[in-house]
């Protein structure tokens, strides 16, 4: 019956229109404090969508005259997916807020191994590494590989991005300090761990290719070691064969050989070269 059917059909809008309302505001805390809860209601938000679409043709012809011109759940779809995109912006930027707190202490890189600076920095990057696993373990059975891997991916990208900034703003880089920089960016790459290789479907090392499509800062950790652990021949060498195309301006460069190396003849040349 026509009037049976459009009660019904009232009612399913009205219990969809509830969760999507509701299920965010009551379980805020709790998908603040839980990644996992937030990306299953993430999840959640998109099989509905799905549903959502495919109940009209499904559905329609079995529906008595009156309702079947009207029936549509395709003005839902566009909020679905805009809760859904909203809970997994939240939960990322809740990561990149948690790590931030953990980086806290690292004030300056400079001089590192002075004033127990090494300690305190590896400890806060051994802090991020930890959580990475947990929430790796939260996860990565929870989205698909792409989605995982732009989770993670944005989380070590802000970190990457948090350590070469403090590196480039060091003024003088002793010999010493340079080859404790460069393990601490080791220390990174060694994060490569926490990718998922999508055809595999289970954490592994991916290439640098792969990486960088989810952690665009990547390439920039192999660029700056070069530099820290190069003589400046070999500087110039690398860039003159473009391995610093695309991840390190000019500007880049010459701040940090100007931080290494003494001002002589050699490194006059070799700023010469980065600003023609």
């Amino acid at each position: 019956q026509f009037e049976d059917a459009n009660l019904l059909y009232g009612i399913v809008r009205a219990i969809l229109e509830l969760y999507y309302h509701l299920r965010p505001f009551v379980h805020k805390d709790n998908f603040e404090k839980n990644p996992n809860h937030a990306l299953l209601f993430h999840n959640d938000c998109h099989y509905i969508t799905y549903h959502l679409i495919l109940m009209v043709p499904q559905y329609k012809d079995l529906l008595p005259c009156g309702l079947k011109e009207v029936f549509t759940f395709i003005d839902l779809v566009p909020k679905f997916r805009y809760q859904a995109d909203l809970t997994y912006s939240a939960t990322v930027q809740k990561q990149i807020n948690d790590q931030r707190a953990s980086l806290v202490a690292i004030t300056s890189l400079e001089n590192i191994q002075r004033n127990d600076n090494l300690r305190k920095t590896e400890a806060c990057l051994q802090r991020v590494s930890s959580s990475l696993d947990g929430l790796s373990h939260s996860i990565k059975s929870l989205v698909s590989a792409n989605v995982y891997n732009t989770i993670i991916g944005t989380i070590v990208d802000r970190l990457i991005a948090f350590i070469t900034e403090k590196i480039f703003a060091i003024d003088k880089i002793a010999k010493e300090d340079a080859s404790c920089l460069d393990n601490l960016l080791s220390m990174i790459q060694r994060l490569d761990k926490k990718f998922i290789d999508s055809s595999e479907g289970h954490i592994k090392g991916l290439t640098d290719d792969h990486i960088v499509a989810s952690c665009k800062n990547w390439r920039v950790l192999s660029a700056v070691k070069a530099i820290l652990t190069n003589d400046l021949s070999n500087i110039v060498k690398k860039y003159e064969d473009h391995e610093f195309d695309n991840i390190l301006d000019k500007k880049m460069i010459l701040t940090l050989i100007t931080a290494l190396f003494e001002d002589n003849e050699h490194r006059r040349f070799a700023e010469q070269v980065f600003k023609i």
